[in-house]
């Protein structure tokens, strides 16, 4: 059972070693490459060509420092995505994340390191060609010139990574010293702390770390909306104004320390009552904000969507209560609506609860008693009879009403919604149709519409075997 284990690990323990080859047999030829390529330039290059080369190392070794940093600090996560869409580079930079440590040697410590040495040298011979062309020998043009080169390596690779300023002092809560860290905060727009190094406390040093894991950049930001807002459509005036809202603020957002200053500016907007932080993740960079709305917003948008006054849970309770037995009613005739709209005829059948009970009777049939037991129960049936109308407005002539017809043609450009609500005669077609199917549905009397219910009843008590309809 053993002896997998000891295979693997020496497995690990020879590819560790031939990386170290590889790593040693890399930097040796590329040190020997970049400097023999430096000194054939550089020993005849002029001033202004060696600056122009020290410029071009410092360049490099900041562009692979960036790279060795990059891929140990990256989330895979999102190249997976990319890599699933076929995004260009995705597959590569997967590759480069999957060897993160052999690449971050390579590129921080093989190319970093030999740009490093090449720049010192390019650094000393610049030295020689200030003191050869200005006839002077100072210490002070070599310690220039190399802290110049530092300057610029350094802080180059200083670039987008956090850092924390420390103000050292004897009394760190003065308020002289709590002036200077004030001003330099404002000045780099970093976190400042004003401490004394040579004695620093464990809650001293937990505040420092913090306040550098602050400094790091947000990568992502999630911002969760209520859920009644959620379900607003996207046009919605409320939703697209918040989006707008955190879209505005928070593309100011830059670092992690930034969110509780974001958060107090969303809170001053009308729509917005409380910003929550919900969750955040420094070592990714990433940070979650619930924003709630007021109360009464809610109540004003329920009261604009369905028509009713809302200004409390109350209203709400009690809205929520009728509409829930309206639609118990509903849900009763629904069924029966849907197959008139369909097929014409819909029937709502009755409920157990709606049957009524008569007593039962003893009936004599000839030479015989039976048992009459009788019940009756409410149906509604639902018709749907097709009404037709039609507009014949007198224009005059026959050239005049084809006229008229072309103009209409003309002007709604075959929309037809449009066209019945054009203008005649000072009303629109829709109100003259109007009228007129409300007129001919008043024409049936009620005691027509009796009679249609008595003879409905018989259909289906009876049968329709000797039913005779008669239209005149």
């Amino acid at each position: 059972m053993k002896e997998p284990s000891r295979s693997k690990n020496k497995k690990s323990e020879s590819s560790r070693y031939r990386w170290a080859l590889t790593a040693f047999l890399l930097a040796v030829g590329m040190s020997a490459l970049l400097s023999f390529a430096s000194e054939s330039v550089l020993s005849q290059a002029g001033l202004i060509l060696a600056l122009l080369i020290l410029v071009l190392f410092i360049v490099l070794g900041i562009v692979f420092d960036i790279i060795g940093v990059a891929v140990t600090a990256a989330d895979p996560k999102p190249f997976h995505s990319m890599a699933a869409h076929r995004e260009k580079g995705a597959k590569e930079a997967l590759s480069l994340l999957r060897n993160a440590d052999r690449v971050s040697s390579v590129c921080n410590d093989v190319v970093g390191d030999i740009c490093g040495i090449v720049s010192g040298a390019t650094g000393a011979v610049i030295v020689a060609r200030l003191q050869s062309g200005l006839n002077f020998q100072s210490v002070w043009i070599s310690v220039g010139v190399t802290a110049l080169v530092s300057g610029l390596t350094i802080g180059g690779k200083a670039i987008g990574k956090p850092f924390v300023v420390l103000v050292n002092s004897a009394q760190p809560d003065s308020a002289e010293a709590t002036e200077i860290a004030e001003s330099l905060s404002r000045k780099y727009d970093a976190k400042c702390l004003p401490v004394n190094c040579l004695r620093l406390s464990e809650g001293e040093i937990q505040e420092i770390i913090q306040s550098l894991l602050y400094e790091f950049p947000l990568q992502e930001l999630d911002v969760f909306f209520p859920s009644w807002v959620e379900v607003l459509p996207e046009e919605h005036p409320i939703k697209k104004a918040m989006v707008e809202l955190v879209a505005r603020e928070g593309g100011r957002l830059t670092h992690m320390r930034q969110m509780d200053a974001v958060a107090r500016e969303l809170e001053q907007s009308d729509m917005i009552e409380c910003v929550k932080l919900r969750q955040m993740d420094l070592g990714l960079g990433c940070a979650a904000l619930q924003m709630d709305p007021p109360r009464a917003l809610f109540y004003e948008t329920v009261g604009k969507e369905t028509g009713f006054t809302v200004q409390d849970d109350g209203d709400l309770m009690d809205l929520l209560t009728d509409l829930s037995k309206v639609r118990r009613e509903y849900d009763k005739v629904a069924p029966a609506l849907r197959a008139a709209y369909s097929t014409g005829y819909g029937i709502v059948t009755p409920e157990l609860g709606e049957l009524k009970l008569e007593d039962p009777e003893i009936v004599r049939q000839g030479g015989r008693y039976s048992l009459k037991m009788k019940a009756s129960a409410p149906s509604i049936h639902m018709i749907r009879a097709d009404i037709a109308t039609t507009v014949s407005p007198i224009v005059g002539d026959e050239k005049q009403s084809e006229d008229m017809v072309n103009y209409l043609l003309q002007q709604y450009q075959g929309d037809k919604q449009k066209l019945w609500q054009s203008n005649i005669f000072g009303r629109s077609f829709n109100e003259i149709v109007g009228d007129d199917l409300q007129a001919k549905l008043k024409r049936m009397p009620e005691p027509s519409q009796k009679k249609m219910r008595e003879a409905l009843e018989r259909i289906i008590n009876e049968g329709s075997g000797g039913l005779i309809c008669i239209i005149l």
